[in-house]
């Protein structure tokens, strides 16, 4: 039989199919299209079945043609033995994933998954850490480029359980070839203490999040974990704060600008219960750097007091949202909610028109442009409960 021949005209749409499923890794160019079909996955003696059963499919693809995804291994006829992934690079097709002997079962079993593909054909995934002939021993995190792959997460003491128990996820991959996951802490055998935060920055996984006094249990317990990232590789998350042994007593928000972990939101004063609990949150980011949060007001040792909305520049958090009369009662109860940021640094949101003993009555939406929130929405009588 003829080798099928393949058409790389400028104009050409790749496709990916998979599974009933076809999908174009690039727009029409011109009309008639020029198609390239190119057979992709593993097709090797581990992936084909004794009467020649096999199964690949693509899950990834970008706009100038790279495709990633998977392909079943097999032991006799039929009977599936885990799956491994692949890289196609528009000429070749590549195995990518752990594969070593943590990663491997007594029969051969392996099992990885792709989470991501950026443009310059680096790609992100998991493979499981194997004990015996199958069962699932945590997972380990990789990135592979140019065929290689690296395994990325936080691998040391704290982050192992004693007879190698490890886990570590990939959340954000960024276009500048960044990766922001976290992996689980552990004491003894299978015990979990917590998860920290890291981001690999193209040669090194780094830790990140807020670690110290307030954030660390008397058994070591921490819990970080990023939230967002941006283009520019920052990347926002959240650190619990704690007493005792993993008590809970609030998060804070915090941004790792490529360096450094920084710490946003309000603290003290309403912002801080008597018994040291603070919460905020990072919830919105764009590529600009700016990073929309909230953070709650307290009463007491952790009576609700209500939040407030926030933007952070890079350098500067300012507070956000409608705070004057109408919203906010004689107790100090304040509810701002931020729900869009673009990329000039404008924010709306809403925030609750309230009545004595911080009852809400109604919301009312606002925009920030950066230098002051301006109430918007319809405000004549049909709109307005007088009772």
């Amino acid at each position: 039989m003829p080798t099928p021949s393949r058409v790389f005209a400028p104009t050409a749409a790749r496709i990916a199919f998979g599974a009933g499923l076809a999908f174009a890794c690039t727009a029409f160019a011109e009309w008639p299209p020029h198609y390239s079909i190119e057979r992709l996955g593993l097709l090797g003696p581990s992936h084909t079945g004794s009467a020649g059963l096999q199964f690949s499919r693509a899950t990834h693809c970008r706009p100038n043609g790279l495709v990633a995804g998977l392909s079943n291994r097999y032991t006799g006829v039929s009977t599936v033995n885990g799956q491994n992934v692949w890289y196609w690079n528009g000429t070749t097709t590549t195995q990518i994933g752990l594969t070593d002997g943590w990663h491997t079962g007594t029969g051969g079993f392996q099992y990885s998954e792709v989470h991501f593909l950026n443009n310059a054909g680096q790609v992100a995934g998991i493979s499981r850490r194997i004990e015996g002939v199958d069962n699932n021993y945590g997972q380990g995190a990789w990135v592979a480029h140019n065929g290689i792959t690296t395994e990325i997460g936080l691998t040391d003491a704290s982050h192992n359980g004693f007879m190698g128990l490890r886990f570590s996820l990939p959340l954000f991959q960024s276009t500048n070839g960044r990766i922001a996951g976290y992996s689980q802490r552990y004491l003894d055998v299978d015990t979990i203490n917590g998860r920290d935060a890291w981001v690999w920055n193209g040669t090194t996984t780094v830790q990140i999040g807020l670690t110290g006094n307030v954030y660390t249990g008397t058994a070591g317990y921490q819990y970080s974990e990023p939230t967002s990232h941006n283009g520019a590789g920052q990347v926002a998350g959240f650190s619990k704060r704690l007493t005792g042994v993993n008590t809970l007593n609030g998060q804070d928000a915090w941004v790792w600008n490529g360096s450094t972990t920084t710490q946003l939101g309000f603290t003290g004063g309403i912002y801080t219960g008597s018994a040291g609990a603070q919460f905020s949150d990072a919830a919105l980011q764009n590529a600009a750097g700016h990073i929309v949060g909230h953070s709650s007001r307290y009463s007491g040792v952790s009576t609700s007091r209500g939040r407030n909305a926030w933007i952070w520049d890079g350098s500067t958090t300012t507070l956000i949202g409608l705070v004057g009369e109408g919203y906010s009662t004689f107790n100090g109860y304040q509810f701002s909610s931020a729900l869009l940021l673009n990329e000039a640094g404008h924010v709306t949101g809403t925030s609750s028109t309230v009545i004595e003993f911080g009852l809400a009555s109604g919301h009312t939406a606002w925009i920030w442009d950066g230098s002051t929130a301006t109430p918007m929405g319809l405000f004549d009588a049909p709109h307005i409960n007088s009772e």
